[in-house]
């Protein structure tokens, strides 16, 4: 590769984690409104068709109507009957979380751990190619 594509090349990967950092901040802005405004209840895992780290969870909202959800992801895995603590919003109880940390803020952290690889990376290329 000649010079300037590596600078190209470079300079993309920089402003895909500048990208991404930007786009995390949303993300994470949204985490807190959910967490600041949403309610707190337990829930009941029903089956884990996929594993304990796909649990299907059934819960009853404030306004006595029975949701069942999906958590995907990380969080320590749950049993069939295991009691799980859930958050949710009142307005929308259909998107409830497991109130654990990974299993609210996981899409942030990888979010953020790949604006750091492409911007690292993208450094690192930018003051290679000047080597060159």
């Amino acid at each position: 590769m000649t010079f300037s594509n590596n600078k190209s090349i470079a300079l993309l990967f920089i402003v895909t984690g500048f990208s991404l950092i930007f786009s995390n901040i949303s993300v994470i802005k949204d985490n807190i409104k959910f967490i600041n405004t949403a309610t707190k209840t337990y829930g009941k895992v029903i089956s884990t068709p996929f594993g304990k780290f796909h649990p299907d969870i059934e819960f009853e909202t404030l306004n006595g109507e029975t949701i069942t959800f999906t958590q995907n992801g990380f969080h320590k895995g749950y049993y069939v009957d295991d009691k799980v603590p859930i958050i949710y919003q009142i307005e929308n109880p259909k998107q409830a979380k497991i109130n654990h940390f990974l299993a609210i803020w996981s899409i942030s952290i990888f979010i953020g751990v790949l604006a750091l690889v492409f911007l690292f990376a993208g450094i690192f290329k930018y003051k290679n190619s000047s080597k060159s």
